[in-house]
């Protein structure tokens, strides 16, 4: 079999440089019409459709593309099952095609994340926690820019969220304004998909040791608004429910989690 051709090739088959045979592939307005043509019919002689993507990016050196990281070890499936991974990546396609840039989704099935970080061929990463920023140590040895979703990335990294904790703040001293004191809890707390617990009033919590950045900052916002009226967070039932899911089991857990509070906390108002 022949090599393939190559672009010096169809350069030289139709008497012009190899910029202008790129310009035909990539960017046909810039060349004039009876050139074009010529460079057209000569690497239709020759079988070639054009410089091969891969070449072009390490040339060129820019990728056009984002690389999406969905969080823990969930697979890219997520991003079609799950309703919030579904808005939060249409938000990040609405930006990108008004760049012209591509979305490459990144899995992290079967602790492969860091490997398919690593060969990710884009020009930067978003990231859905903290915990990944440690999984792209190469790519900011590149120089790659990346930021963080939904967590405090600190000074040193870039990060967009939402203030989880004014917003519990104000949700409870809602509550607390019309008049309420009985409070009851059901909060994502649970990395693993089990079904949810059920945490009775009184004493400590050492338990409460798992759970999203977000999911703190939620509590903490509760227990201020609470402590200023004379209650503890730590004598208000509580149910933690799992706050990830590749599918929409999610709500069924929500379901079953709120079932429990209100079976358990019949006094709560």
């Amino acid at each position: 079999m022949n090599p393939p051709a190559k672009l010096s090739d169809v350069a030289m088959a139709a008497g012009v440089s190899k910029a202008t045979v790129s310009n035909v592939f990539n960017w046909p307005d810039r060349v004039r019409p009876d050139l074009r043509k010529r460079v057209e019919e000569a690497a239709r002689r020759l079988g070639f459709s054009g410089a091969d993507p891969k070449g072009r990016l390490l040339s060129g050196g820019k990728a056009n593309a984002i690389g999406i990281v969905p969080p823990g070890a969930f697979g890219i499936g997520i991003a079609f099952t799950h309703p919030y991974m579904r808005d939060f990546l249409t938000g990040v396609a609405e930006v990108c095609e008004d760049y012209g840039a591509a979305m490459h989704l990144i899995s992290g099935v079967g602790g492969t994340k860091a490997r398919s970080i690593r060969n990710a061929l884009v020009d930067g990463f978003i990231l859905n926690s903290l915990e990944e920023v440690e999984l792209i140590e190469p790519a900011r040895r590149q120089r790659l820019p990346f930021v963080v979703m939904d967590a405090d990335g600190g000074p040193l990294i870039n990060s967009v969220r939402i203030d989880d904790r004014d917003g519990a703040r104000q949700a409870a001293q809602h509550l607390v304004d019309l008049g309420h004191r009985r409070f009851a809890i059901l909060s994502v707390l649970r990395l693993v998909d089990s079904p949810p617990i059920f945490h009775r009033p009184g004493g400590e919590r050492p338990w409460l040791d798992a759970g999203y950045p977000s999911d703190w900052e939620r509590l903490f916002g509760v227990a201020e608004v609470l402590a200023a009226v004379g209650i503890s967070i730590n004598d208000v039932p509580l149910v933690e429910v799992f706050g990830g899911s590749a599918d929409t089991t999610t709500f069924g857990g929500a379901l079953a989690g709120a079932a429990l509070l209100l079976d358990n906390a019949p006094e709560a108002t």
